[in-house]
């Protein structure tokens, strides 16, 4: 079965820049893992502090 996740957070103002910067490493290096299937990381238009995240991913067997 396959896992899925959303997260939500919200950057503290004044860190937009180093959290996006974060956001896309973190991004790439997800991607590149072995059964990830889907991983977005998305900002609400009306605030670029507002974060969600999107992942499927492998589940366990078991």
């Amino acid at each position: 079965m396959r896992k899925t996740l959303l997260a939500e957070f919200t950057a503290r103002p004044g860190s937009e820049e180093r959290v996006a910067e974060l956001v896309r490493e973190y991004s790439a290096r997800v991607r590149e893992e072995p059964g990830n299937l889907v991983f977005e990381a998305y900002t609400k238009e009306s605030s670029a502090l507002e974060y969600r995240i999107f992942e499927v991913g492998p589940g366990t067997s078991g």
